[in-house]
């Protein structure tokens, strides 16, 4: 057997010169080696780690080889294990293979060492070779050992080889990381990078833990100094050099409520404005081209749904820091990449007067599906698709330029409609607000109640007296309706949370 294995090597080898020695870790062109009898090789990318693809044919005797600069010795018994990484990518080959060295000088001309594999992960492979051998120039890397047909072929992965005392000394990887306790969806010990979301408001950064692969490695967890941010984990190998870093990016899901609170929430301008948090890091500024149609947009994390018309409608508040008194502009909401339900983007239009604050409501109607892109037009023609209620037509502001600061996009179920509050005399103060409530009428205020804009009660207040001041520095900010009852009559306004 061993001299049809030799005249196979003979027949197929092909040398390209190449200068290698262990160990050999193919981040670099010229650890590729040679193949033979129908096997391919290339250095690839599995995750962010360079490693060495063999591509096997369907012979008996599918091999990767390397002739190195100098002698690999593998005379001293305490220092000729051999130890590598290698990941059967299909699953289809037989799982038998050869570690083989030749050509040696001061002992045998061969030696050789049989190994398996099973399933599809990545397998440190731990070869001691004995005592009495020589130093050898070539390694032969198969990949079948003695098993032809299409059958047995397979795509492996191999890393890492390399000769020593020890085994795992240069494994810098992970075998688990997690966040909170948990592993991450996903991980595996080849990917460093990773991106985990945590809820809008929060403050406190998880906890990331890593688990080395090699109980020898250690790791320096050097965490986010904020929200969003990033915690990476730096492996060192037991060796004290070899390393690799893991990344864990903090993100906020990009979905409604957006209050832009020291951050612009994934939103960005296109055509021409620019997106900034504004003077006090709390808004969305847009300050907006000549071009038309400029416009503000949001790629969702997840698509969000406006199937239930009980809960499709949308709010914000707007106000041009440019426009001339008087002024009327229009604009334009558009929900876009739509799925299910009426197909298209389903639109409305919007006008502003000047440089007041319009508290925009639009109520999209039943019959919608799912959308993964939001778009505010801050100058706009008439938009015409599915449209929502109330909708506004017939200015055209197409192509002028503005800056608006926009904030507390909302999308939640429908509440009551504001009344007439001069009907009932009823006031209420300072609008916004970040503290105090004033409110007052002509006649006694009886029980009066404070909903978001989900539609559910936050606050109740039973006044009896015809003016009060109610405390909602507690309330998250956003636009809130107020439902009072006056001399029997019930009134509704809406206020703004700061």
């Amino acid at each position: 057997m061993m001299k049809k294995i030799t005249l196979l090597l003979a027949l197929l080898m092909i040398s390209f010169g190449y200068s290698q020695n262990l160990p050999l870790d193919f981040s670099t062109a010229d650890q590729l080696g040679t193949v033979g009898d129908g096997a391919a090789s290339s250095i690839v990318k599995d995750g962010d780690n360079d490693v060495l693809q063999i591509v096997g044919a369907n012979h008996a005797w599918d091999h990767a080889k390397f002739t190195f600069t100098q002698n690999v010795d593998l005379s001293d018994d305490a220092n000729n294990t051999i130890t590598f990484k290698i990941k059967p990518v299909n699953g289809t080959g037989s799982g038998n293979h050869l570690f083989k060295f030749e050509g040696g000088t001061g002992g045998p001309a061969v030696a050789q060492l049989e190994y398996t594999t099973t399933g599809t992960d990545w397998q440190t492979i731990t070869l001691d070779f004995p005592p009495g051998l020589g130093s050898y120039p070539t390694l032969v890397f198969f990949v079948d050992s003695g098993e032809a047909g299409a059958a047995f072929a397979d795509t492996y992965f191999v890393d890492d080889i390399s000769i020593g005392a020890t085994v795992v000394g240069t494994d810098a990887t992970l075998s688990d990381l997690t966040v909170g306790g948990s592993t991450i969806t996903g991980f595996d010990a080849n990917t460093t990078s990773y991106t985990v979301e945590v809820a809008n408001g929060t403050t406190e950064v998880p906890v990331v833990t890593a688990t080395t692969t090699d109980t020898g490695a250690s790791t320096i967890v050097s965490a986010a100094g904020s929200l969003p941010g990033d915690t990476t984990v730096e492996v060192t190998a037991a060796n004290g050099t070899t390393k690799k870093t893991y990344t864990v990016s903090f993100s906020f899901p990009i979905t409604f409520p957006f209050n832009f609170e020291g951050s612009t929430q994934g939103w960005i301008g296109d055509g021409g404005p620019g997106v900034s948090n504004g003077t006090n890091s709390d808004v969305l500024e847009v300050v907006a081209g000549v071009s038309a149609w400029d416009n503000v947009q949001v790629t969702f994390t997840t698509p969000v749904d406006l199937s239930d018309d009980d809960n499709n409608t949308l709010r914000f508040t707007i106000q041009s820091t440019t426009a001339a008194d008087g002024e009327v502009h229009q604009h334009g909401v558009s929900f876009q990449n739509t799925a299910g339900g009426i197909e298209g983007a389903y639109e409305a239009n919007f006008q502003t007067t000047g440089k007041e604050v319009a508290n925009i409501e639009l109520d999209f109607g039943a019959g919608l599906g799912t959308s993964s892109k939001f778009v505010i037009f801050t100058d706009v023609g008439d938009l015409g698709a599915i449209q929502a209620t109330p909708n506004v037509n017939g200015t055209d502001t197409n192509g002028l330029s503005g800056t608006y600061v926009i904030d507390d996009i909302t999308l939640g179920a429908n509440v009551l409609n504001v009344k007439n509050n001069n009907v009932l005399d009823f006031s209420m103060y300072p609008n916004p607000t970040s503290n105090m409530l004033n409110i007052s009428a002509k006649e006694i205020i009886q029980d009066t109640h404070i909903f978001n804009v989900l539609g559910k009660n936050v606050m109740s207040v039973n006044v009896n007296n015809r003016k009060a001041s109610i405390d909602v520095s507690n309330l998250a900010t956003g636009i809130y309706l107020v439902k009072y009852i006056v001399n029997g009559t019930i009134g509704t306004a809406k206020f703004v949370k700061q």
